[in-house]
């Protein structure tokens, strides 16, 4: 298994565990992950021809684990093959490219970006940056609510860390407040 996809599994992982423990200290309940079967090689092959570009060996990886992640974070998505022919995406990816267009800013779906991820009512946006390709083959990733970029991230797995990093910090509080909550009645 190579270094990226040993990376991303753990950290994917990491990640179902952390949904499911918020879920369970916010409504008391076991989330059940629904499992995701992983892109074919054709279907590799047709996001790096989507994409211009091989893909990034993190976000490979990624999709070769999972075809996808619905309701990665309430309707943020990490789009499935599949998802990219779906006539909401398609009219979500038209609603928000508008925006950029409406302001006359820089709108990263015509010129550098490739989306990777939004939501049906979120402004929660994630592109690949194609303009910069790292030794490793990594592309940036940049996270947008509506048109304001928000954060920049090496690669894939660097974001997938860092919403790592915020899912178990959001359970320490769920914890700390749970606690303290519980030394008040």
């Amino acid at each position: 298994m190579t270094e990226a996809r040993q990376r991303v599994r753990e950290l994917v992982n990491n990640l179902i565990a952390a949904h499911k423990e918020k879920f369970r200290l916010r409504f008391d309940e076991e989330l059940n992950e629904n499992p995701t079967i992983p892109c074919s090689a054709e279907q590799v092959s047709q996001l790096s021809r989507a994409l211009g570009q091989p893909l990034p060996p993190t976000y490979q990886a990624f999709m070769e684990l999972r075809d996808g992640w619905d309701d990665f974070q309430g309707d943020f998505q990490f789009l499935s093959v599949e998802d990219r022919d779906d006539p909401m995406v398609k009219a979500r990816i038209e609603e928000m490219s508008g925006y950029f267009d409406e302001q006359e800013l820089d709108n990263p779906f015509k010129t550098w970006g490739f989306v990777v991820a939004l939501g049906e009512t979120s402004g929660r946006l994630a592109f690949l940056d194609k303009r910069v390709v790292s030794s490793n083959g990594e592309l940036e990733l940049a996270t947008f609510e509506y048109t304001r970029q928000e954060d920049r991230f090496p690669s894939f797995a660097e974001f997938l860390a860092d919403e790592l990093r915020i899912d178990r910090e959001l359970i320490k509080d769920e914890r700390d407040g749970s606690a303290s909550d519980g030394n008040a009645a």
